[in-house]
């Protein structure tokens, strides 16, 4: 099934609402429409850099499009962005234990602050 461009802006707009939601606001996250291989969307990231690029595949087989699922798939690539501190350390030729800790305890506290704000515990 083919993704509209209604389905792409929200898509984008979902991806914007978990970037908020989530605390990702030093993060430059650009979203695109574009043809993807063997995937409903893509992430990468430049974590030194502070920037994303989000594709949103043109494409859809086997999944239904509705609203929920497009932004279930935003939320999950958002968390891609919210675990490549982490991703970026384990890759590092020269990770030290610290970077890693450090790493998850950004992971842990965003996700903290975001979990704290929702059931206002």
């Amino acid at each position: 099934m083919r993704t509209s461009k209604a389905d792409f802006e929200k898509f984008k707009g979902y991806c914007l609402k978990w970037q908020r939601e989530l605390g990702l606001d030093d993060w430059h996250i650009y979203v695109f429409h574009k043809p993807i291989k063997d995937s409903f969307a893509d992430t990468a990231t430049s974590v030194s850099g502070r920037g994303a690029t989000i594709q949103f595949n043109t494409t859809w087989h086997d999944r239904p499009l509705s609203d929920k699922e497009i932004e279930e798939c935003a939320l999950h690539e958002v968390m891609h962005i919210v675990t490549a501190p982490l991703i970026n350390e384990a890759r590092a030729r020269f990770a030290d234990e610290y970077s890693m800790e450090a790493a998850e305890h950004a992971i842990v506290t965003r996700l903290t602050n975001y979990i704290t704000r929702l059931k206002n515990v």
